[in-house]
């Protein structure tokens, strides 16, 4: 089983993933726990990250026990006996040789756990081992349990994936480039023909070049107009070509001709294939060589032997140039497919362009519902579990404020087998046998007694927040830049809600460094605070260097808090991501005498240059309760 995730009556007991976030992101940071990366246990129980800024949400947190904020958790060192049967029988000896087997049965079985417990400070630990006694000891009676103080334990056999790790096809196909002929007339132009003449001929063997030699001794057929383009990646070029002879004509040949950069030829590195001299049909002719350090450009001619008379005559067709020495099937861009997942096409006109090879992958993406259903695959529980010892103190450790125990307590089920989430199965319609009438209250957090819950509904207090029809309650600043250089207004180009964001637009008029320009939602007031009441600040804001020279620094967002037109304290809600996005912060305690709120996104710039644009965009303003 998975080691890291217990619980007991619907209540969490273990959680190593909770209690690594928020140890290792406390101000005291503890470093003992040593156990692999299990992200998925948040995405399932519908946690966020697992950080020390949002211990209010763990289960053992008291608002009014300010220990519990200190006690990070329990992580889970090892659980025996889940997986052991407990299968036993009586045995009757006889007098004699061999003996009775009685009555097979499962007997209960015994769970034993060691645990960790951490905390900044003793008196937190106690705190959160007075919890965790507590959470052993359920007041109700389980779900399936037979007597009070009996409740169900869950579990994983493995962790879980995180949520977006399971993808699937979404019916979509992704095409993929697999191979190039780069020859762009694979059957040759008459213009190619040097020393002979000749007619494309479509009929009725598909289409050729069919060509007759007009002047002796130098024929030839240029299959390369124009040169195709190397450098020394492709490592070995291969050229291929069918030929058929006609009467006159002994021999061909295909040679490759290197040029350089200055379009010089290169004699050192000529290669020829070998002659084709068959006189009976259609022969495929390949001549493949190394691509010399030098070259630019390489060109394949098909040679006639010299003493091909005038009105000798030779047929080419499906010429092929490509990367690499293995010789590929022909195609160009008019082959057909062979399926739905494969396709030819070519890259400008045809038969006077490349031609490309595709294949075609389905698109993949996350699916919730595959990745629900494998969840449910890896949840197991067990039936009437009851806390028969412990929770037990076996070590103590210390280093500084750093505190820890080990704990040991053992779990007995008396129903000894390990459950399944169960299957849904069609049944017909029936009279039951048997109704449940035990009450059960499912809300988790019934009195709002821990955060967690939708229990109370928030009000935003910014008047103009996403900019929708004006500009009202919006202004810019800047800060080290000529300030005439920025101008604010509204943009369609781009939004967090609705259509419209606003824009503060920065037109460099000189070189500079360490400047800034910000956006600046006006003063939200808001109803006087109540002692203890939290607020909670958002933004969203998009920083982009538009044209010209400009090293962009980090976009955060602040709220200066104010009494009437005084400024009282600043906070830092956060820093977007350098690609825009939001920074939110919640659980904010004002300070005393706070009437309004002014919200900034401020982008730093390290460094510009004259006539550099950079622009900010800021949109979706929220200042609630809570």
């Amino acid at each position: 089983m998975f080691e890291g995730y217990l619980e007991m009556g619907g209540n969490e007991v273990i959680n190593s993933a909770r209690a690594l976030g928020y140890s290792q992101t406390a101000p005291c940071q503890i470093n003992w726990l040593i156990c692999p990366p299990c992200d998925g246990i948040a995405d399932v129980r519908g946690d966020g990250v697992y950080n020390v800024d949002t211990i209010s949400t763990a289960p053992w947190y008291d608002k009014e026990d300010e220990p519990t904020r200190r006690f990070y958790g329990v992580h889970g060192i090892k659980v025996e006996g889940v997986e052991d049967s407990t299968r036993t029988a009586d045995v009757i000896e006889g007098i004699t040789d061999g003996g009775v087997v009685g009555q097979l049965r499962y007997a209960s079985k015994r769970i034993r756990v060691q645990a960790m417990l951490t905390a900044k400070g003793k008196d937190a630990l106690a705190a959160g081992f007075a919890w965790l006694d507590a959470v052993l000891r359920p007041d109700a009676c389980g779900v399936h349990g037979t007597a009070c103080g009996a409740t169900d334990v869950g579990f994983f056999v493995d962790c879980p994936p995180t949520r977006g790790s399971i993808i699937a096809p979404i019916g979509t196909l992704l095409w993929k480039r697999a191979a190039e002929n780069l020859e762009p007339h694979p059957t040759p132009h008459p213009e190619d023909l040097v020393g002979m003449t000749g007619d494309i001929v479509t009929e009725p063997e598909g289409p050729h070049l069919h060509a007759v030699v007009v002047e002796a001794p130098a024929q030839y057929v240029d299959l390369t107009t124009p040169q195709t383009a190397v450098d020394a990646t492709f490592g070995r070029v291969t050229f291929q070509a069918e030929v058929r002879l006609g009467d006159g004509v002994a021999a061909a040949v295909l040679r490759l001709l290197w040029r350089d950069t200055e379009g010089n030829y290169i004699p050192s590195v000529t290669q020829d294939s070998v002659p084709v001299t068959a006189h009976d049909g259609w022969a495929k002719i390949v001549v493949t060589g190394p691509t010399p350090y030098q070259a630019a450009s390489v060109g394949v001619f098909l040679l006639l032997s010299s003493d091909s008379p005038v009105g000798a005559t030779v047929d080419v067709r499906r010429v092929m140039a490509q990367r690499g020495g293995n010789v590929m099937p022909f195609f160009d861009g008019d082959t057909p497919a062979t399926g739905d997942m494969q396709r030819y096409a070519w890259t400008g006109d045809p038969n006077n362009s490349i031609s490309i090879e595709e294949l075609a992958e389905e698109e993949m993406s996350p699916s919730e519902i595959i990745w629900r259903r494998y969840v449910d695959q890896l949840e197991r529980s067990m039936h009437n579990v009851t806390c028969i010892s412990g929770p037990t103190i076996e070590e103590t450790l210390n280093r500084g404020e750093a505190w820890g125990y080990i704990v040991e307590f053992v779990l007995l089920a008396a129903t000894p087998w390990v459950f399944s989430n169960p299957v849904p199965v069609t049944v017909p319609p029936g009279i039951p046998d048997v109704i449940q009438d035990t009450p059960f209250n499912l809300v988790p957090y019934p009195s709002a007694e821990l955060a967690g819950a939708n229990v109370l509904v928030a009000t935003n207090y910014v008047t103009n927040p996403s900019v929708e029809t004006s500009i009202t309650g919006w202004t810019k600043e800047s800060g080290g830049v000529v300030a005439g250089d920025v101008t604010v207004g509204l943009s369609t180009a781009i939004s967090a809600a609705g259509d419209q964001s606003v824009l503060a637009h920065f037109v460099a008029s000189n070189s500079g460094t360490d400047g800034a320009i910000t956006v600046i939602n006006f003063d939200t007031t808001f109803p006087a605070i109540v002692a203890g009441q939290r607020m909670s600040v958002s933004m969203w804001a998009f920083p982009q260097k538009v044209s010209g020279t400009a090293v962009l620094g980090t976009v955060q967002i602040l709220a200066n808090w104010r009494a009437g037109s005084t400024d009282i304290r600043e906070d830092v809600i956060g820093t977007v991501p350098a690609a825009g996005g939001f920074a939110a912060k919640n659980g904010i305690a004002p300070p005393v005498g706070v009437t309004g709120v002014q919200i900034r996104a401020r982008l730093t710039l390290t460094s510009w240059s004259t006539g550099a644009v950079v622009d900010l965009y800021a949109d979706a303003c929220a200042v609630t309760i809570p």
